[in-house]
């Protein structure tokens, strides 16, 4: 078993101060004799992790995890203590000694290389035979010299069914041993029928080389191949009719994708030298790009870069250009590759070729080095350009206030942008949450509150899928008062309880009294959490929004505003933000258009009420669409009925008042009841006498 040296922990461990290394994570701001800050291993809502330099150890006192500088890295970066070791000795610039091998394992490798490297050589010998010679002619029409061929050792497959197959059994003495070793890496392949046969077929063959050891140190180590197809008719007619462009082979013992690049062991001096990579697509442009002396150019393996390889990167270089294809794939791709990127110490820009341009021919023109490398100039940092597909994704325009639009993009951002710089600390999601404000407009207090929100759902819906909750159907006469009899509003008539009508999946529920005099900031309209007593013990009631939810009902249909301000007069509401919509919305006597409001925060606010709107209706039927503003009104007309009720009670009011409010609530209640008229609630307003102003 793998054994590392224990001067080489040591070594590494006093060239990583821990406050040094989870300050890359995390915000961390001294506190006497400790470091203080969110713990990034649970959703830590106030500073619970200590990291204490002299004791180089971390401890979060509400998740309990803890542990020394390794144990952070392993469980942040999701590695086992080797690769730990690895990520900070080469944060440290420290070369770490040879692991021990099992003798059979390392028998069993060498073995494994020295069969690649001699098959390697087997496929550049048919490069120069009469078969292989269009392979060559091909290579020679994109521009490539005999030098660069040799340096990447170029070879060809011919076009039979056995012609590998053939010289094994033919040049080596143990062929049975040799055919099995050629299938388990790949460069065989066995039929149904039991018989192999060559997976590499008329095929150019670009050998996958990683910088290699003892007799291998200069030349590297051919562990792979990838293998572009030529399509001649023999071929054609022996297999499918069209055959992919590019095959590779699969992973073996020795062979990991995600741990190389193609041109890596070819660039390596030149990338420790410079710490800058840029990535392409494809073995040519690679190829072409060290002709021209620009060295630092590797190749993906496989389809799109990998969290593997992106960590293999990110231990090379400092900066990284990825160059793609400006079509539509290509910046899918590209976006993709920006995610794994994310959170990394890594300055990465994403480079755009004009569609239909090649690099390997754009550098094979004339001139064309200096147009690469002015090319390379023109890049656009990873996270401006994610945002910025995520936006293009959705048709946003800077500005853009369509309810829907606006929605979709706001929960992607959340998704794939926020929430990943959430995982890797403070700091990085408030650059995120700056990048999207500066890209879409809107102010960094609102996009932060609705990412709070998404990750707070889902945290909840990955830690209590099977937990009970009640639906839209709920009725509020089946909710419990609270425990002196005030129902949902409180008496000096701000409004506390939350709408059934809220959030469909969420069970109505009544705020404990202890809260009853909570004031809520702007910035906690829906991020702040409050102590709930809920109809059910088991369920834990999501926020309190009923200032958002009266908003929200208004902006729905902007005539229900009368009766829904005099059941809870907006100079009353606890949120200042909230208090002042509200205010706007009164003055005008409706909803405003966004660019009526001046203040950034505000039009924020709007936005996201707006969003929100839009993000309910997709869990809501049409009939309940149609129903929501006339229901939440009845319900809030319930709440003030209520509460009348409970007066008369107190006063020994005469039984036939009682009775009144009680038939009043009964008909509001019924499910199938819905206002003609917003009227109706004033008359209701003024009979009960539930105006509170």
């Amino acid at each position: 078993m793998a054994a590392t040296p224990n001067d080489d922990r040591e070594r590494v461990r006093e060239a990583s101060p821990i406050e040094e290394v989870i300050g890359k994570y995390v915000d961390l701001p001294q506190r006497g004799r400790v470091w203080k800050g969110l713990c990034p291993f649970h959703d830590d809502g106030r500073p619970s992790m200590d990291v204490d330099p002299e004791r180089n150890t971390f401890k979060c006192w509400s998740c309990n995890e803890g542990g020394d500088v390794f144990s952070f890295i392993q469980k942040f970066e999701k590695v086992d203590f080797r690769e730990a070791l690895t990520i900070l000795a080469d944060r440290a610039n420290i070369e770490l000694r040879p692991q021990f091998q099992d003798p059979q394992i390392q028998i069993q490798r060498d073995e494994d290389l020295v069969f690649l490297d001699r098959t390697a050589t087997w496929f550049t010998q048919q490069l120069k035979t009469a078969e292989g010679r269009p392979a060559l002619e091909y290579l020679k029409q994109r521009g490539f010299s005999d030098s660069c061929i040799r340096r990447f050792r170029i070879g060809y497959a011919p076009p039979g069914w056995n012609s590998l197959e053939g010289s094994i059994r033919q040049h080596v003495d143990n062929p049975k041993d040799t055919i099995q070793r050629a299938v388990e890496l790949g460069l065989l392949k066995t039929s149904a029928e039991v018989k192999t046969y060559d997976a590499f077929r008329d095929r150019i063959i670009f050998p996958i080389i990683r910088p290699g050891k003892g007799q291998y140190r200069e030349s590297g180590e051919v562990i792979a191949f990838g293998g572009r197809h030529l399509g001649h008719p023999e071929a054609v007619s022996q297999g499918a009719a069209n055959p992919p462009k590019y095959i590779n082979s699969p992973e073996s013992r020795v062979y990991s994708k995600g741990n190389l690049l193609y041109g890596f062991q070819q660039g390596q001096e030149e990338i420790r030298r410079r710490r800058h990579v840029v990535v392409c697509e494809g073995y040519t442009d690679v190829m072409m790009a060290h002709q021209h002396g620009v060295s630092n150019v590797v190749g993906v393996l496989g389809t799109a870069l990998t969290t593997k390889s992106v960590q293999f990167i990110s231990r090379a270089a400092q900066c990284v250009d990825l160059l793609f294809d400006g079509d539509s794939a290509g910046r899918r791709a590209a976006a993709k590759s920006c995610e794994h990127f994310l959170g990394t110490d890594v300055e990465v820009k994403v480079v755009l070729l004009e569609e239909g341009t090649d690099p390997c021919d754009l550098l094979a023109s004339e001139g064309g080095k200096d147009r690469f490398q002015t090319l390379l100039k023109t890049g656009t940092a990873s996270l401006n350009f994610l945002i910025s597909e995520i936006l293009s994704l959705h048709g946003f325009s800077l500005g853009d206030a369509q309810p829907e639009v606006v929605s979709k993009t706001r929960r992607e951002l959340s998704e794939r942008v926020l929430m990943p710089l959430s995982k890797k600390g403070q700091v990085l999601l408030e650059s995120g949450v700056r990048e999207v404000a500066r890209l879409t407009g809107w102010s960094e207090s609102s996009i932060l509150m609705d990412f709070q929100v998404d990750r707070k759902v889902q945290l909840e819906r990955d830690s209590s899928r099977n937990k009970y909750r009640g639906t839209p159907s709920d009725s509020p006469s089946d909710f419990p008062d609270r425990p002196d009899h005030t129902p949902y509003f409180e008496q000096n008539g701000a409004p506390l309880g939350t709408s059934s009508f809220e959030d469909p999946n969420a069970t109505v529920a009544v705020i404990d009294e202890s809260v009853s005099d909570l004031t809520l900031e702007p910035d906690s309209i829906t991020s702040e959490l409050i102590p709930f007593r809920s109809v059910d013990p088991a369920v834990i009631a999501e926020y309190a929004m009923t200032e958002a939810a009266i908003l929200k009902t208004i902006i729905r249909d902007e005539s229900y505003m009368r009766p829904m301000l005099r059941l809870a007069p907006v100079e009353r509401w606890t949120s200042p933000l909230h208090r002042e919509l509200g205010l706007l919305f009164q003055n005008k006597g409706k909803v405003p258009e966004l660019l009526e409001i001046e203040d950034p925060d505000l039009k924020s606010l709007l936005l996201d009420l707006w969003s929100r709107n839009t993000r309910d209706d997709e869990f809501l039927d049409q009939d309940q669409k149609i129903n929501f503003a006339s229901r939440t009104l009845a319900e809030y007309l319930m709440t003030a009925l209520e509460r009348k009720k409970d007066d008369f009670m107190r006063n020994d009011e005469k039984s036939a008042l009682v009775t009144n409010v009680n038939e009043c609530i009964n008909m509001l209640n019924n499910d199938k009841f819905s206002f003609s008229n917003p009227s109706q609630a004033d008359e209701i307003i003024n009979r009960f006498e539930l105006d509170h102003h």
